[in-house]
This record gives C-alpha cells, structure tokens and sequence, in this order.
C-alpha cells in the first residue's frame, strides 16, 4: 500500500495541477469578454486584480486557522472545489448577460475562485513538510510544483482548443472535470492520517513566541524577498506575450511557442531545485533562482534575436518560476512547526502574491508616455526589484527552535 507521504503528494499534487491550471485559464477569457460581451478595459483590470488580492485580504486571516485543524485535506480539496466553481462561473455567465450585468456577476465568482486559490498554497507546504519531513520536504516540493507547471502548460491548451472549436459554454466541461479532480483529493486525503499541529488550547499557542506578531518576525526578511520575487518573475509572466509581439514584433505563433516553453519549464526544474534545496541548502539555492531569474530577465531585454530571446525566457522561466519548492520550503524550515501554515499564508498569500498583483500595475503605468515612454524601460525597473532580493536571501533568518525529525 502506498504510504501517507506518497498518497498526500499524489493527493497535493492533482490540487496543483487544478489551482495553477485555473490561474493561467482566466486571463485567456479577459480579451474575449472586452471584445464579445462589452467589458471594459477597467472592468477586465478589476477582474485580475481581484484574482489576486482576495488572497493578500484573506491569507493572513486564516492561516492561523489552518494551523489548528486537522481538516487539511478537506480544505484543499475545497480549495479545487471554489476554483472549479469560477471556470463555470466564466463558462456559463458570459451567455446570459453581457457589459456591467456580467461585470456583477463574475466580481462574486471571482471572489470565490480567489478565495479557493488562496487555500492551496500555505496547506499543500504544510501537508508536505508533515508527512515528507525537513529533509525531503524540498524535493517533495517540487515535484508538486513541477504539476502546478503541468497544469499552466495544459489548461491554456484545452482553454484555447475549445474557445476555437465550440465557444465559451464549452470550458464548462473544464470546470466539471476540475470537480471531479476535487472529489479525487478529497478521497486521497479520507484515506491519510495527517499529523496536526498543536492544538490551540495547548501551552505553546499562548506563547508570544507563537503569536502573529512573533511569525511575521521571523518571516519579515524572507516575505520581503518574496514580494520582490514576485515581481520580477510571476508579475512579468502576464506581459511576456503582449512584449513579444507589440515590442519584439515576433508572430504569434512563435510568442505562443516561447510562452509555452515559460510556463512549462518549472516540470523540470521545480523537482530538481527542490532536491538541491534538500541538499545544499534552502538559502542558497533560493539565491541562485534569484540572480538566474534577475540576470535572464535583462538578457532578454537586451537583445532581439529570435533564438537568444527563446533561450533566456527558458532560463527564466527554469530558475524564475520555481517560487513553490523553494520560498515555502524556506518558509517551513524557518518557522516552528506548530505555525507552518500561517508562516506559509503571509509569505505566500500576502508578500509573493502581492508581487504579483503589484507587478502589472507597476509595468503598465511606468510605461505610459509621459513616464518612462516603453516597456522595455518599465520591464527594467522589475528587474531592479528583482535584485531587492538577490541582496536580501542571505539575511533570511535560521530556524530559532530545533525540532527532531523523524521522517
């Protein structure tokens, strides 16, 4: 029979495979809503924006929640559930209502769908990081990431195959088959016992030491790391095609090759920077991601050779989109166990994602003309953030309390 580490990476992993899946499968809507069903531009801007700062408002709210339940697998499975629950939301509205009657009704089921983003990431370290243990919790990590990868190379794919051949209706199938990954992570995780973090009642939740205040000290370092991150990896992904083809002038067909070749990168090399991570140290491979992600980008600003430019966008998206295995690997180590999840929210759901929120709005209003005047420009003041964490990953903070791991 398969062991508790093994089915909660299979259950974590098919939860992955769904949340990033579903975040690369809304912006594919956003220009077929303006153009077809009478959305604004600020309309299509609100929807985006709310995607992600549903989790910047709720992630601190609940992760200490989630450090007291024994429900973790149930949650993501929920977690599935509220996203499958959006991609039909998309799927279905835009056939009944059109302009600002459907603006008020995606506003909610975008809500919803954040909400359920929101669970995944924080849960799926913590599940990991209990039944892997410290020492394996890095390549564990990352062969989970490497099926968020899967999931943002593939749904795009099935999104845009039947946007072509049947219309907007047919991405509920999509969202049916999401469902049914949800009720799969559920009856994975009904078949796990998880091991729960100390219980609220007991002596150490009282503790100051474990006290909200007391994580976000611990974690300051690495969550402002992660929101520079943030911005100068998965904040420029949203602009790569748009740079591509507006500024680069390459076709279409060769953006969509590149942008592909982005996103699916991470199916390698999130495995294999979770097992260095493991090996030779959190800190230190996070800090090679880091310059990696920072020195491709400018590489690819700098030149406008098909071949080169394909090169350096692969070399990004390898060492830049790599955030899961190695900012929550690092998150898990540093913090005591009994708060993984609540470290996990504020670094995650508040700092990386509000990079990533931040990052498109930074880009697109530096370019305008009477600021910087181009993109290119623009796209260099992310890399200047980016080396906001290159300077400050060696001051992470180390683990203040030593625990025995068994695993």
């Amino acid at each position: 029979m398969p062991s508790d580490a093994s089915k909660s990476l299979v259950g974590s992993s098919a939860a992955h495979f769904v949340n990033d899946g579903a975040l690369a499968f809304f912006p594919l809507l956003y220009p077929i809503l303006a153009s077809n069903y009478f959305l604004s531009t600020v309309s299509i801007s609100v929807l985006a924006s709310l995607l992600y700062l549903v989790s910047i408002v709720v992630s601190p709210m609940i992760g200490r929640k989630l450090d007291q339940t024994r429900r973790r697998g149930e949650l993501l499975s929920l977690g599935v559930f509220l996203l499958s629950f959006g991609i039909l939301g998309y799927s279905l509205t835009p056939s009944l209502f059109n302009g600002i009657e459907l603006l008020t009704i995606l506003i909610p089921v975008t809500v919803v769908a954040g909400f359920g983003s929101a669970l995944y990431h924080p849960i799926a370290s913590t599940i990991l990081r209990d039944t892997w243990g410290n020492r394996r919790h890095g390549r564990a990590m990352g062969i989970n990431g490497a099926f968020g990868s899967f999931g943002r190379a593939v749904f795009p794919l099935i999104t845009t195959f039947l946007l072509a051949t049947a219309g907007v209706p047919s991405l509920l199938e999509l969202g049916v088959a999401s469902i049914l990954v949800s009720a799969f992570v559920l009856v994975v995780f009904g078949r796990i016992s998880l091991d729960a973090s100390v219980p609220a009642s007991s002596k150490s939740a009282g503790n100051p030491r474990f006290s909200t205040l007391g994580i976000l000290k611990i974690v300051r370092t690495l969550m402002i790391v992660s929101f520079s991150k943030g911005i100068v990896a998965q904040g420029l992904v949203a602009f790569i095609p748009y740079f591509l083809i507006n500024v680069d002038h390459f076709s279409l067909a060769y953006s969509g090759l590149v942008f592909s070749l982005v996103l699916g990168a991470g199916i390698i090399f999130q495995p294999l920077l979770g097992y260095l991570a493991d090996r030779y140290g959190r800190v230190l491979i996070l800090q090679v991601s880091n310059v990696g992600c920072v020195v491709f980008v400018a590489l690819f600003l700098l030149t406008k050779d098909p071949a080169l430019v394909g090169i350096f966008l692969f070399g990004f998206g390898a060492l830049g989109l790599t955030g899961f295995p190695l900012l929550l690997g690092l998150s898990a180590f540093i913090s005591p166990k009994e708060t993984t999840t609540e470290a996990n929210s504020l670094v995650w759901g508040v700092a990386y994602t509000g990079g990533i929120a931040a990052s498109p709005i930074i880009i697109a209003t530096l370019a305008e003309p009477s600021l910087l005047g181009s993109f290119q420009s623009s796209f260099f003041v992310a890399v200047a953030f980016g080396l906001v964490s290159v300077a400050l990953t060696p001051l992470v903070g180390r683990p203040k309390i030593v625990e025995v791991d068994q695993a």
